[in-house]
């Protein structure tokens, strides 16, 4: 049942914000654990996460840390145990006003800033402009879109091509999982994804992932000959709508600025950003 705007308890940014972060934690827990070879670790207000793929990706080897009160020297510490274990480089998430000493921590050590170096805009949306009707010209952009919940094998990996080509990724459904996710995870029961169809085709897909009150959009993409007519936003509402149904008290996400303009459209509001660094881990120690 969604919750509605009266019933939805008054938080400030910040309590949003660990909402936010705590649902980003349970999300690469799952992708982690669906991931061939893949393994997670939750220990001393951290989250290390191992993917499929050595590429220190967003969400496919990494650290998150879940409090500042654990020292930015501890948590890089952990992360270099295990991924030096792996031979693997990985991503640093850090957040706005929350992560400031880690932050210098990985810039000292001459971690790279993942692209925008500026961050990713971390938002929530507005319910009232979700549940809004779309405009007469967007209705007649859309009209041969057919907008399908992933309920399967077929409509899960539709949903990853859409997300490889948004990126630009020509390679196999394979290697796009390892990248990526793994189909199976949007058959989890927290998970909400939806697919756009024009004529068959897939052409646009976003996912929502329920957990602590929280509804995360992830992977919103669409692929690059079908962008500018709203094809994102029907199942970016889609999946949107779909966790407040689930009681989630707040549905949000991050964005590229390509994106913005879409999520502005959706009334968003920005509590800060998130942005991400990724570095080598040290050589393991010889035995």
């Amino acid at each position: 049942m969604d919750v509605m705007a009266s019933e939805r308890p008054t938080l400030d940014d910040d309590d949003v914000f660990e909402r936010w972060n705590r649902n980003l934690a349970d999300y690469v827990e799952l992708l982690a654990e669906a991931a061939p070879g893949g393994e997670w670790h939750e220990r001393d207000g951290i989250v290390l996460f191992v993917g499929a793929h050595p590429y220190p990706g967003t969400h496919t080897n990494g650290l998150l840390r879940l409090t500042a009160e654990l020292p930015a020297a501890d948590a890089l510490a952990a992360a270099d145990e295990l991924f030096a274990r792996k031979r693997r480089s990985y991503t640093v998430w850090i957040r706005d006003d929350h992560d400031a000493d880690l932050e210098a921590a990985v810039r000292e050590r001459g971690f790279a800033p993942h692209p925008p170096e500026a961050g990713m805009p971390a938002f929530v949306l507005d319910p009232a402009a979700l549940h809004a009707p779309p405009s007469s010209d967007e209705s007649a952009a859309t009209r041969d879109c057919v907008v399908r919940a992933v309920d399967d094998a077929r409509t899960a990996v539709d949903c990853l091509k859409v997300t490889g080509a948004a990126f630009g990724m020509d390679v196999t459904g394979d290697v796009l999982a390892k990248i990526f996710f793994h189909p199976r995870v949007l058959l989890d029961d927290r998970v909400d994804a939806f697919v756009g169809y024009v004529d068959g085709a897939p052409m646009a897909c976003c996912q929502s992932f329920s957990a602590s009150g929280f509804a995360g959009i992830y992977s919103a993409a669409t692929v690059p000959a079908a962008r500018g007519r709203g094809l994102g936003r029907l199942t970016a509402t889609a999946a949107a709508r779909a966790g407040l149904e689930r009681g989630a008290v707040y549905v949000g996400g991050t964005s590229s600025d390509l994106g913005m303009p879409m999520w502005n459209a959706l009334g968003c509001r920005v509590l800060g950003r998130w942005r991400r660094y990724y570095g080598r881990a040290p050589s393991p120690s010889p035995s």
